[in-house]
């Protein structure tokens, strides 16, 4: 990316320039064929005109060859280019994801699905789009109108030079929409975002939609979306529109109005017919290649918005290196709100040297955000967070797995299967760990066949629940654990629990808790009061 003090320019340039300089050559190749064939068009007339026929034949047969010539040479290069382009876009989406998710955690719990796929597809296509297409459009651009220019120079500076000021009119077109073009860009991305948002949220809750009677309200607020994405859509078709009779009109102006100048110079004595020939022949190149570089100004605009949105995912890079030293939890004058409702006003605790921690509470009284707060997803807004003699925002990333491991109370619906899982980050499916899946009572058909999306919730939950035990991390954090397991499950999680000689936080309902905890704080009226046993 071009933007300064970012290691996206460090990640993307290398690919990306390649890509442009490929680009560049392809398109390069047409000046110097068209040049030599203007030539060669403006003495084939005039021959046919003397009526030498075989001279006339023998430029027709250099004109056939060096066209055919020239549409092999830009197979080749088109070929070379579609597959070094495939390459080096997958390398840049793969650093983009790799960037992604190595912003804080914080970050990546606030992200939506909506607002990801289009930094993902619409930005990421964009911003690629300024060194594969619009850099290299303009240097040809740029050497097409120079090269044409120089050589109707040796010819006739007056139509040289009129042709330039005709080409100039294209300017016009791209510079009055640029605006409107790159403001539309930003709030169809935001709603487009917005709507994809709240179909994937549907999709999660396709069937509560229907048991809540919400089929209509769903239908309504959808629909006030895509009214919403139709306006500017139509702002936008109106901005397009409008460009695109401003460029037929240039275009007719251009057309016209060379043929009638050429051809008034030649009448008058100011140019001869082949220079006149010459001038019509080059005109097209010589208008496409300035009117390239006008062309780019609105879509340059887009690339670099779509450039901005992208960096904020590079803005908050986690760069937390911190250690954790033991498992203990102090929270000193916390505050937290949330809009207008505040959930802890100065809350303290200190909860150390404690092996099973119980945190209970009303619903709304702040438990998910307690953990939320103790794990880093959320940032104090008051006072000071301790876990291990750390910030939680600072934890190095080495630290979560084996260090600290938050068990959400929704579990993940991965696209494949707890084997799978399981491999992917132990990096190997070693026996002891499918001996704990089978202690749950999952079998190998539904461990090694059947995907985690397609497990039950209990059956899901089980998954999880194996996988947090078998981190046996240093401090592991439950948001309701036993919501959808059976009894026998719940027993052999109690039993797991005890047996854990690390600290172990917990949020549940779950009175059978209340009997193995060492320390149980409450949330209620904005503090954390706790009971140590």
């Amino acid at each position: 990316m071009h933007i300064n003090n970012s290691r996206s320019n460090v990640c993307f340039d290398p690919y990306l320039k390649k890509i442009g300089y490929i680009n560049w050559i392809k398109k390069s190749i047409n000046i110097p064929f068209s040049i030599i064939t203007a030539s060669l068009i403006s003495e084939i007339v005039t021959l046919s005109i003397d009526a030498k026929v075989m001279t006339v034949i023998k430029y027709s047969i250099i004109i056939t060859a060096l066209m055919i010539a020239l549409k092999v040479t830009d197979m080749l290069f088109d070929i070379y280019y579609k597959r070094s382009l495939s390459i080096a876009l997958h390398k840049c989406k793969m650093l983009l994801y790799n960037q992604i998710m190595s912003n804080p955690l914080s970050t990546l719990f606030k992200a939506q699905s909506g607002n990801l796929l289009e930094n993902i597809n619409e930005d990421f296509i964009k911003f690629t789009s300024i060194y594969i297409a619009l850099y290299p459009s303009i240097g040809v651009g740029i050497i097409s109108a120079l090269g044409y220019s120089f050589f109707l120079f040796t010819k006739s500076y007056i139509i040289a030079i009129t042709l330039l000021i005709f080409s100039l009119l294209q300017l016009l077109p791209p510079l009055i929409v640029k605006k409107f073009i790159q403001i539309n860009y930003d709030r169809t991305r935001d709603v487009e975002a917005e709507i994809t948002n709240t179909i994937v949220s549907a999709y999660d809750g396709l069937a509560e939609i229907k048991i809540f009677h919400a089929k209509q309200w769903y239908i309504d607020r959808l629909q006030k979306m895509h009214e919403r994405y139709l306006e500017i859509g139509n702002k936008g078709e109106l901005t397009g529109a409008s460009r695109n009779s401003m460029n037929a009109l240039v275009d007719n102006l251009l057309k016209y109005g060379m043929y009638a100048a050429i051809g008034l110079y030649i009448v008058f004595g100011v140019s001869t017919l082949k220079v006149g020939i010459e001038a019509i022949a080059l005109s097209t190149g010589l208008y496409a290649g300035i009117k390239t570089i006008f062309d780019t100004i609105p879509d340059l605009a887009l690339a670099k918005t779509a450039e901005k949105r992208l960096l904020k995912w590079y803005e908050n890079e986690d760069k937390s290196s911190q250690i954790l030293k033991d498992g203990d939890i102090i929270l000193k004058d916390i505050s937290y709100r949330y809009d207008d409702k505040l959930i802890f006003i100065n809350a303290y605790a200190n909860i150390c040297n404690k092996k099973i921690i119980l945190i209970k509470g009303d619903n709304g009284s702040g438990k998910t955000t307690l953990i939320q707060l103790i794990t880093g997803i959320l940032n104090e807004q008051d006072g000071v967070i301790k876990v291990g003699g750390c910030s939680p925002s600072e934890l190095d990333l080495s630290e979560w797995g084996r260090g600290i491991f938050y068990l959400p109370q929704f579990d993940s619906d991965f696209n494949f299967t707890a084997a799978e899982l399981i491999e992917m980050v132990f990096h190997e499916c070693i026996a002891i760990n499918l001996e704990l899946l089978h202690e749950f009572g999952l079998s190998d058909q539904l461990i090694n066949d059947t995907k985690i999306v397609d497990l039950s919730g209990g059956e899901r939950k089980k998954v999880f629940l194996s996988l947090a035990l078998m981190y046996d991390p240093l401090i592991l954090i439950l948001d309701e654990p036993t919501n959808s397991l059976d009894n026998d499950s719940k027993t052999i999680l109690y039993k797991k629990i005890k047996l854990r000689n690390k600290v172990t936080l917990i949020v549940s309902h779950d009175q059978a808790f209340d009997n193995i905890a060492d320390a149980i704080c409450r949330c209620e009226k904005g503090g954390i009061i706790c009971e140590y046993r």
